[in-house]
């Protein structure tokens, strides 16, 4: 039996923080230009001429995504406590009972704080650029041009946000 005279509540809580966001999304990259692709075959060019446009210029990273809200504090906990007055020198409150017993509600503490919000996510990386080839073999494939045929190419796509920019050339083997 507490004969303090005192009967303290719970402390109350603080919120907690959000969670963070999921980063951006990465760009595409651009796409090529290629006037012959040969896969596992052997291809010869007579004369002529083989013409690639310009590479593409990859696509940005997608914007991160918004951190959540944080959580609202809680109210601590309502304790009861029993208190014996009749043992202690207040003979004015118990007027010749041998006990008064009697129980104290106290409350909880005051919630603590909304928790932060969590970060935002960071944006996605940049897309590489797209390549520009006037031919391009794969594999087994092979070229061989006969009679001086024109090979041709274009700029190479410029990479985006950082990421590198795609190759350029008469012929690429990949």
């Amino acid at each position: 039996m507490d004969t303090s005279l005192t009967c303290t509540g719970g402390s109350g809580k603080p919120g907690c923080s959000g969670g963070g966001a999921a980063g951006g999304g990465g760009g595409a990259g651009g796409g090529s230009s290629v006037a012959l692709y040969v896969y596992g075959a052997r291809v010869t060019v007579n004369g002529g001429s083989l013409s690639a446009g310009n590479g593409g210029r990859g696509g940005g990273g997608g914007s991160g995504g918004t951190g959540a809200a944080g959580s609202a504090g809680v109210v601590g906990s309502t304790t009861t406590c029993t208190i014996s007055v009749c043992n202690m020198p207040i003979p004015s409150i118990c007027q010749g009972a041998s006990s008064a017993p009697f129980n104290v509600m106290a409350p909880g503490g005051t919630a603590g704080g909304t928790g932060g919000s969590g970060s935002n996510g960071g944006p996605g990386g940049g897309g590489a650029g797209g390549d520009s080839f006037a031919a391009v073999t794969a594999g087994s494939g092979s070229f061989a041009g006969s009679g001086s045929p024109a090979l041709a190419f274009g700029s190479a796509g410029t990479g985006s946000g950082g990421a590198p920019a795609g190759l350029h050339g008469s012929q690429g083997h990949f």
